[in-house]
């Protein structure tokens, strides 16, 4: 900048002569590139000259390249033969793979385990041998007096009896006898409270009182799973109830049989069918026990349960036997050492179809919510047509119960039915169904004689409608809940409890100490639950 702020000269001198010298170099250099362009292209001499000197640069590279290789393959091969030859003079040892380091450890410290327990066992045997034989002995009579043979479940209980008093042979006469004592004591109550009242309106009144006295036996069953109105069985719910009272019950039964462990022979569990977690609930416990007690543990269908228990309670040899509960519907026979299926439900069973209907009617589900149905159809009379569904040798439910529960408010608010109507045309349609098939499968096997094993199987109506049945075909029906037989055979009725009806440890007792007897102990990674375990999957060994 110049003294009075203008542009120096003698900067602006510079820089004009240096822009003058790059440009001058510039021309220079581009001169010199055109002269060497076109003394190329104007001399062929020249240009065929430097073509042939690249090419002989190439080749040279090639050569180069290729003996390298060359060098680098002999190397390579002599490495190789020389490993060789020392791995034949020398045999290197196999690599162990850190898995197969663990999985050694872990087979030895299974084996000092083994050996542990082995030690262990035969130490307590010995002690148990030496020390306790004469009180084990006098115990446990089955030890010393072999096996007990009992034909029917009364045999079994005296068998089982320490005093050697009889079985009761009725226990539904205690709560007979129980209602006898309450009612004569609850009714002169009563007629000092209400004077002047009728006989019957007293009974009545007592009796609804005694159905909620804890003197009744039915409200005495507290271990007893009852929903909430409306709602069935929920699989974590019932798994926990189960873990709940199994132990107090096995406690329970053992006082009020007068039995002690040492008495136990054998331990039975439910294997299947049923829902997942009460059954894996219940066999944890049965493992434990028979772990605890040193007996062994025999897995039961339940299905075959209800049969079994069915042909010990009521005689019945070789019948057609109806299962029908709130999880199966099955008409079975007995062919071949298997339970065959002859006709089932391809969707929902009866007793579920029972139970949700059941919740449409916000009915209660104490003691049961088909009990509380069959009362309440006791009291209709109308009669309202009803899908009818029959394939074959098998029955379907779902449509029936779809169709009632979209037309029962409507009916009930118009006047054409009450409750009771829709109970009464319900088990009347559903059971007619079950009728049928039973009837087919009987004339198919040709036996005359029945079997109802199940909880729907206490219901009076499925019973009156079977016999009505069996007495055109001059058979017999054999009903846990009762025994009829036809009068033109010189028969009898037979009337006992329902409690061997529904699902109960006697009927998976039972079975187990048949199979027992068959061999059929089972290991205990074997005592896995099968939550779709088939009636004809099971193998009845204990049969001709």
């Amino acid at each position: 900048m110049g003294k009075f702020g203008g542009v120096s000269e003698k900067v602006a001198d510079a820089r004009s002569r240096k822009a003058d010298a790059k440009k001058s170099n510039q021309v220079a250099a581009e001169k010199k590139q055109e002269d060497e362009y076109w003394d190329q292209h104007s001399n062929p001499k020249a240009k065929r000259d430097t073509k042939r000197e690249e090419q002989e640069k190439q080749r040279e590279e090639a050569a180069k390249k290729k003996a390298e290789a060359k060098r680098l393959a002999a190397e390579e091969e002599a490495a190789l033969a020389a490993a060789a030859k020392k791995k034949a003079a020398k045999p290197q040892a196999a690599k162990v793979t850190a898995a197969q380091l663990a999985y050694q450890r872990e087979r030895e410290q299974a084996e000092q385990r083994e050996l542990a327990a082995q030690k262990a066992l035969e130490t307590k045997r010995m002690v148990t041998e030496e020390e306790h034989a004469a009180a084990l002995l006098v115990a446990n009579r089955n030890r010393e007096e072999g096996v007990v043979e009992a034909r029917s479940v009364d045999a079994a209980l005296e068998a089982l009896t320490l005093d050697g008093s009889p079985a009761d042979r009725h226990p539904e006469k205690r709560a007979k006898a129980a209602w006898e004592a309450y009612y004569a004591e609850q009714l002169e109550v009563m007629k000092q409270e209400k004077p002047g009242l009728r006989l019957m309106q007293y009974k009545s009144m007592i009796f609804d009182r005694w159905q909620k006295d804890p003197r009744n036996p039915r409200n005495q069953r507290v271990e007893n799973f009852i929903t909430p109105p409306g709602q069935g069985f929920l699989p974590r719910e019932t798994a926990l109830h189960h873990q709940e009272w199994a132990v107090k019950l096995v406690q329970q039964a053992l006082a009020e049989a007068g039995l002690t462990p040492a008495d136990i022979s054998c331990i039975a569990f439910t294997k299947g069918p049923g829902m997942g977690g009460p059954l894996v609930s219940c066999a944890v416990v049965a493992r434990m026990l028979s772990l605890l007690w040193r007996v062994p543990i025999v897995g039961v269908n339940h299905c075959v349960g209800h049969i079994e228990m069915g042909r010990c309670v009521t005689g019945a040899q070789d019948p057609v036997v109806l299962y029908v509960s709130g999880g199966n519907t099955q008409v079975i026979a007995y062919a071949d050492r298997r339970y065959r299926i002859f006709g089932e439900t391809i969707d929902i069973a009866v007793g579920n179809c029972l139970d949700r209907f059941a919740r449409v009617l916000n009915l209660p589900n104490d003691p049961a919510p088909g009990y509380n149905i069959e009362q309440l159809a006791k009291k209709g009379s109308k009669l309202i047509e009803l899908p009818y569904v029959v394939k074959g040798m098998d029955v379907s439910f779902s449509g029936i119960l779809s169709y009632i529960e979209a037309a029962a408010h409507d009916l009930i608010a118009k006047g054409e039915a009450t409750p009771a109507d829709l109970c009464f045309s319900l088990q009347e349609t559903i059971f007619a169904m079950l009728v049928e098939i039973t009837e087919r499968a009987m004339a198919h096997v040709g036996t005359h004689d029945v079997l109802i094993v199940g909880g729907v199987g206490c219901n009076v109506r499925l019973q009156e409608m079977m016999q009505v049945m069996v007495e055109e075909r001059g058979g017999a029906l054999c009903s846990l809940a009762s025994f009829v037989m036809v009068e033109e055979r010189g028969g009898a009725l037979y009337s006992t409890d329902d409690r061997y009806c529904i699902d109960n440890g006697a009927m998976i007792a039972w079975p187990g100490l048949l199979a027992l007897k068959q061999g059929a102990a089972m290991e205990l990674a074997d005592t896995t639950c099968t939550q779709r375990y088939r009636t004809d999957e099971v193998l009845v060994t204990w049969r001709d």
